[in-house]
This record gives structure tokens, C-alpha cells and sequence, in this order.
């Protein structure tokens, strides 16, 4: 099968997505392969989110800079409270897990795990 020529020169910087990794020109990450991964548009700075099967919580990879008071997981409704925990990694990459407070526990586990394998690229 051949590849077509929109998707040999996509536009943005590469991301490799394997089993369990999740990899940019930025950083490369273990991931939970249940969880779906929303990678950034090609014109935006470099950064992912993750979602849960359920949909009830994010974990995102991004740059100190980038916004996420807006970011809800996509199965809650509006007037759920939620809360957000970050781990700044370095000066370039931060990691948020966002969840409903009830549940954040649920979910301390795997974004642990996720910040520990965070390899940054220099």
C-alpha cells in the first residue's frame, strides 16, 4: 500500500506513537494505551492530552505557558467540580492531571507514573 503524499509531509513537528509511548521532538512519555491521546495542531506550541477511557479525567503534557483553566474532561458536566494537580518537570514541560474532585485519587497512580518517564529532549 502506498502512503499517500498528504501524510508523508504532514505539516508540525513528528510525533511517534507506539503501544505504550507516546514520543515529539519535545519529549517522550509512557502512556496508559487505554487512554486516547490528543496531540496539538501543527501551528501551536507542542503539547497532548490525554483522556481516559471513561472520559471523566486529562492528563496533559505541555509547555509552562499553555492554558488549561478551561480544560474539562469531555463526560463531565459543566457544574461538576473538578481540580487540576501539576508537577513542573523543568522550565520548558509541565504535567496537569484534571479530574472531578471525587475521583482525582482514582487517577494519582498513572499520572505518577506518566511523570516519571517523562524523558526531556535537550
Amino acid at each position: 500500500m502506498t502512503t499517500p503524499p498528504a501524510l508523508i509531509a504532514t505539516a508540525g513537528a513528528p510525533i511517534t506513537i507506539t503501544d505504550d509511548r507516546y514520543q515529539t521532538e519535545t519529549f517522550a512519555t509512557w502512556y496508559d494505551a487505554t487512554w486516547k491521546a490528543v496531540s496539538s495542531a501543527s501551528f501551536d506550541e507542542t503539547h497532548v492530552y490525554f483522556i481516559s477511557p471513561d472520559e471523566d479525567a486529562l492528563i496533559v503534557i505541555a509547555p509552562p505557558t499553555h492554558n488549561t483553566a478551561d480544560s474539562r474532561p469531555p463526560a463531565l458536566p459543566s457544574d461538576q467540580p473538578i481540580r487540576q494537580e501539576t508537577v513542573v518537570l523543568s522550565d520548558q514541560l509541565v504535567i496537569h492531571l484534571i479530574a472531578p474532585e471525587t475521583r482525582l485519587n482514582a487517577y494519582q497512580a498513572i499520572f505518577q507514573r506518566m511523570a516519571d518517564s517523562i524523558q526531556i529532549s535537550e
